[in-house]
């Protein structure tokens, strides 16, 4: 029967031999030509009359080859499982396997020889309660949590007609009709449009032109440098509601008389406000909403507050855990099989090696703090992300719809796996949290938010 030697190199590589000799194949390839035979359609000859030789001249090396390679491949499997090999990429043919004849009328013994790179074998340290590790406090200001709270209010309630001067946020309705020109008199049967733009994504020309002034007066402005971003195309059918094929030639200057002006109003702090706000029966006092909004600050930093530390521990468990890796073998395994050349394998390893080091420790983590994503996880996570998209109309949702659309989302391959490697992940680094020891130090918030746009601004740049 086949047979594998096992030579170790090191303590992260090794050498198989497997041994297929000549007795352990004979007979099938013998029983499989004879198989072939029987079947063979060849020009000249009736089906299942002819010759041996003829078939094995002719398939006989493809039968063999697959054969050999089946045995190979099987026998394998059944080592690396047995043994319980923990394998990085694939066991790869070494350059000295000796040269193999699969000639089908001198049947021989063969030999083939494996190059395989072991994970590493190592104690996890580090979580013992004792690392310390820095960790970013924020605390919302007061006046944060009460801007909040209004820009909630004015989410909720409705738009209302204001007489007094143009805000950054208000919305205008305009009235306008062509000019003869640039600062010209109004074009006799020119064109005429009304239309509604948002003071907030105008352009700056146009901005500094309507502050400050009223419902009922009169501006003047290039149609076409009006809202931010828009296309002349975009111009034409949102504010000169021209249609597409009408082959009228319209100016660029108009005059316009602002027939309106509205505003977000502020929602009165009732239940009613609360149960379409936050959700109902959520919240049901103006202290509970602001303690809503600032657990959801303080949440939003510490998320990002995280985000940091989840990077520095990964740094100083890599810097813990500097064990060997099988660096030859993994270069040579990089180049074969992902087909890289070897000198972009050179410039890169160092990444790849960081991050296959990451990756074992991390499994390691897995492994001995028991992390496990259930699909009651998953379901629950959808959910979660379903409630953040919907923001503040989470209220207007039943649980019966907000079930629906988690199950449309749990049917998505893709959607599964990538929760469920951020929730793992979460999980991971939970469990790095629960086991150091956090020395808090707090942060005002715009510094913390260039402490955070640096790292991730350097994390960024090391990707690319």
């Amino acid at each position: 029967m086949p047979q594998i030697v096992r030579e170790n190199i090191d303590s992260v590589n090794v050498v198989l031999t497997l041994t297929v000799p000549k007795e352990e194949y004979e007979k099938q390839f013998k029983s499989e030509l004879a198989r072939v035979q029987n079947k063979a359609s060849i020009k000249g000859y009736r089906i299942g009359k002819v010759p041996a030789d003829v078939v094995k001249r002719m398939y006989g090396q493809e039968i063999l080859a697959k054969m050999i390679d089946d045995t190979v491949n099987k026998e394998f499997d059944e080592y690396l499982n047995k043994e319980t090999l923990d394998i990085i990429g694939q066991p790869m043919l070494s350059d000295e396997t000796p040269k193999n004849s699969y000639s089908v009328n001198n049947l021989q013994d063969f030999v083939f020889k494996f190059e395989v790179a072991l994970s590493p074998k190592f104690d996890l340290q580090g979580l013992d309660g004792n690392t310390e590790m820095p960790y970013f406090v924020v605390r919302p200001d007061d006046s944060v949590v009460a801007e909040e709270l209004l820009k909630a209010r004015q989410r909720v309630a409705e738009q209302v007609s204001v007489d007094t001067d143009i805000e950054e946020k208000d919305v205008l309705q305009l009235e306008a009709k062509e000019l003869d020109g640039e600062g010209g008199a109004l074009k006799p049967n020119g064109w005429k449009t009304t239309f509604t733009v948002s003071v907030e994504f105008v352009t700056e020309e146009f901005r500094a032109e309507v502050l400050g002034k009223k419902k009922g007066d009169l501006v003047r402005f290039n149609i076409f440098e009006v809202e931010k971003g828009f296309a002349p195309d975009k111009v034409r059918q949102y504010l000169l509601n021209a249609d597409k094929n009408d082959p009228t030639e319209i100016g660029n200057y108009f005059e316009a008389t602002i027939a309106d002006v509205t505003r977000a109003g502020a929602a009165e702090l009732n239940q009613e406000f609360y149960d379409k706000y936050f959700g109902e029966g959520v919240v049901s006092s103006e202290l509970e909403a602001e303690n809503f909004i600032r657990n959801n600050i303080s949440r939003y930093f510490s998320s990002q507050a995280d985000a940091l530390l989840y990077r520095d521990l990964q740094d100083k468990m890599l810097e813990i855990h500097n064990f060997e890796l099988p660096a030859k073998t993994l270069k040579k395994w990089l180049h074969i099989s992902q087909k890289i050349p070897m000198d972009k394998v050179e410039e890169d390893y160092p990444l790849f090696e960081k991050d296959l080091r990451w990756n074992i420790v991390s499994n390691k983590i897995a492994q001995n703090y028991q992390v496990k994503v259930t699909e009651d996880d998953l379901r629950n996570g959808f959910e979660d992300q379903i409630l953040s998209m919907l923001g503040g109309n989470a209220g207007q949702f039943s649980r019966e719809m907000l079930v629906k659309f988690a199950d449309n989302m749990m049917k998505n391959e893709k959607a599964v796996n990538e929760l469920f490697k951020q929730m793992q992940t979460e999980q991971i680094f939970n469990a790095m949290k629960k086991n150091i020891l956090l020395l808090e130090q707090p942060i005002a918030e715009g510094d913390f938010k260039v402490i955070f746009e640096q790292v991730m601004g350097k994390s960024k740049a090391e990707m690319e």
